[in-house]
């Protein structure tokens, strides 16, 4: 499991911005099943996408919306989902044959 991620500020996740988490998206577009965890001891940051399957949330939380075509099982103490929204930094569709932004916002 993910236990530890970095900004590229260098900040950990258990003090990321509330900014930075809105613009995180983890899309497991084929998975079945995605099980996060076990040894998140934090919030996991940033929107799930599960399109064609289903969760297993071993954190003790999230930051973020969670869209899951199948089951979720929240699993955990003291288990919560914040619904943070999520607002990436650049409009989204990018152009797959266009430039990336140098900047957004």
């Amino acid at each position: 499991g993910i236990s530890r991620m970095a900004d590229p500020a260098g900040n950990y996740d258990y003090n990321f911005s509330p900014a930075f988490k809105s613009s995180m998206l983890w899309n497991f577009n084929r998975a079945p099943k995605v099980v996060l965890g076990p040894d998140g001891n934090l919030q996991f940051p940033g929107s799930v996408l599960i399109p064609w399957g289903g969760l297993d949330m071993h954190w003790v939380g999230q930051d973020g919306r969670t869209l899951v075509y199948g089951d979720v099982l929240h699993d955990k103490a003291g288990s919560e989902f914040h619904n943070y929204p999520f607002d990436p930094p650049c409009p989204l569709p990018l152009d797959p044959q266009g430039p990336l932004p140098d900047k957004c916002y």
